[in-house]
């Protein structure tokens, strides 16, 4: 038996510009949908899986004590990645770092959940 993640939801207070950065960085479009007077936002991620992104006041708990976990991602190419982050409201950590042969960015998408975002070496370091 193979067990495989087929969908991620990830909380969030500002669907509208949470999708905008999660399209910036899968090049997917977000759908949004509503149910039960909330907007919900999904995007199928090629090779991945679904990820929703879910009205924070569905839940009975603060935001602040949400989403405190790390998305770890590998790009076969990017260069301009991160300059389309920091336009659709992403942060970066700290400049990109070589580690071995790739290169690793450290970013937050809006609402501050961490993102480690890897290449290939070959790809140029962009300076931020």
């Amino acid at each position: 038996m193979k067990t495989h993640l087929f969908k991620l939801d990830l909380l969030v207070r500002d669907g509208a510009r949470m999708a905008t950065f999660y399209e910036a960085l899968f090049g997917v479009p977000f759908l949004a949908h509503e149910m039960a007077g909330h907007v919900f936002r999904v995007g199928q991620v090629p090779g991945l899986c679904t990820l929703q992104l879910v009205p924070a006041a569905l839940m009975d708990v603060p935001i602040s004590g949400l989403n405190r976990f790390q998305l770890n991602l590998e790009l076969d190419s990017g260069a301009a990645l991160p300059e389309g982050l920091l336009a659709a409201g992403g942060e970066v950590d700290e400049p990109p770092q070589r580690d071995g042969d790739r290169l690793l960015w450290s970013v937050r998408d809006p609402e501050g959940n961490s993102l480690v975002i890897q290449c290939p070496d070959a790809v140029p370091v962009i300076e931020l």
